[in-house]
């Protein structure tokens, strides 16, 4: 049961403080029902006085102020020892437990810490198979894998570049953007488009790190209110666990909060959740039990309060078009001195140059791609002539070899 329209910001942010949760509210209403007077009982055995508590309220509005009168009195472990000792509510009993001895803020610090250390482990593995079908999921590559190292030094990297379309905006009203991941952290619900390679799980990734920065270089103290990140990866949701169970959407998004999934809604009041959703182009439109994963998506994305989800744009039909106030962010392509940075940033040796001339860049194709160097769609004849443009074009790949392509 969903508590956070039931339970006001202060009641919940006093609760976050110490080793108890709102979400004790929900579980606390499905074990003891609408009976008020079972839980004006339930508190005077604890020593909680009831002309303490509004008892005229319903079950759903009495119970926060229970647990926020125990928790002022000192009261709450009785309290709770008194619901683990009713046999009445034996069924409840294991989650309630769980989650009266949930220490919430060292949860969400190890939570965020954890998503952060893991995103930057991400960010080595820059290659995925693009022949993968639609009913199965790429596989990664690392840079191990083709015996390069990374050399780190992300932050220096150019920022992504893209053209901004606002709900409800025609295609010719787009605006152009040149931070793009700036922009992402002013938008609430927003489809990522762009092509492969363009740097489309490579700006969630940064933008999950800026969050989580943000959380870890706040205090304990001045944390609500702050957004939280979440990861969701559809090229691996194909809407069945691995025992063959179905799963939907709902269940798969909370899986990275650990102990602290089944506070998803109450989290909502403190902390914004952010959810960034990679690779829909790469998620199986059916699970394996014929259930439809798309429609199961747009469900969850309409309860959503904000959250980014990322697409090739070749293969992003509007299926989402439905979905309320959906604004669009389409990546531009890297150009010829992006590459060369992007390169040098991540090889700082003598292999960047090396890997420039291979791909047939040179001094004379990046002078040619310049302000004027295009009229009427076509290239320059100073661009043609680089030797830079005949290489870039020519297909070096060896045939069978899969295409590989960094997002």
């Amino acid at each position: 049961m969903s508590t956070g329209r039931l339970i006001d910001q202060p009641t919940v942010a006093a609760l976050l403080r110490h080793r108890c949760y709102a979400g004790l509210c929900g579980r606390l209403v499905d074990a003891y029902g609408a009976n008020t007077q079972r839980i004006l009982d339930l508190a005077g055995k604890a020593d909680v006085p009831a002309t303490a508590l509004p008892s005229s309220a319903p079950a759903e509005d009495l119970w926060p102020q229970l647990l926020a009168e125990a928790l002022n009195r000192k009261r709450l472990p009785a309290l709770i020892k008194r619901v683990l000792a009713d046999d009445s509510v034996r069924g409840h009993h294991a989650m309630i437990g769980s989650l009266a001895e949930l220490d919430v803020a060292a949860e969400l610090d190890a939570y965020v810490r954890r998503i952060r250390t893991e995103q930057l482990r991400l960010l080595e593995e820059q290659y995925v198979d693009l022949s993968a079908a639609p009913d199965r999921r790429p596989r990664s590559d690392s840079l191990v894998d083709y015996g390069l190292e990374f050399a780190g030094g992300w932050e220096s990297l150019p920022e992504v570049e893209g053209r901004y379309q606002g709900a409800g905006q025609h295609e010719m009203q787009t605006q152009p953007v040149p931070h793009v991941r700036e922009r992402l952290m002013t938008v609430s619900r927003c489809v990522l488009l762009g092509e492969p390679g363009s740097g489309k799980t490579w700006t969630l990734a940064r933008l999950l790190l800026a969050y989580a920065d943000a959380w870890l270089a706040a205090a304990e103290g001045d944390r609500n209110g702050l957004s939280l990140p979440v990861w969701v990866s559809l090229r691996k949701f194909r809407g069945a666990t691995e025992a063959g169970e179905a799963q939907a959407l709902k269940d798969y998004m909370r899986l990275p909060l650990g102990p602290l999934a089944p506070l998803w809604d109450e989290l909502q009041l403190t902390h914004p959740l952010v959810v960034l959703l990679d690779a829909f182009n790469e998620m199986p439109r059916t699970s394996p039990t014929g259930a439809d994963l798309v429609a199961d998506v747009k469900h969850e994305l309409r309860q959503l309060r904000r959250f980014v989800l990322s697409c090739r744009a070749r293969d992003y039909g509007n299926e989402l078009g439905d979905v309320q106030d959906l604004e669009q962010l389409r990546l531009q392509d890297l150009d010829p001195p992006k590459m060369l940075a992007v390169i040098r940033s991540r090889f700082r040796d003598e292999r960047a140059e090396n890997l420039w001339a291979k791909m047939g860049g040179d001094d004379a194709f990046l002078r040619a791609w310049g302000p004027g160097c295009w009229s009427r769609g076509r290239p320059c004849q100073a661009l043609l002539g680089a030797r830079g443009w005949r290489g870039m074009i020519s297909n070096q790949r060896r045939p069978g070899d899969p295409a590989r392509c960094r997002l």
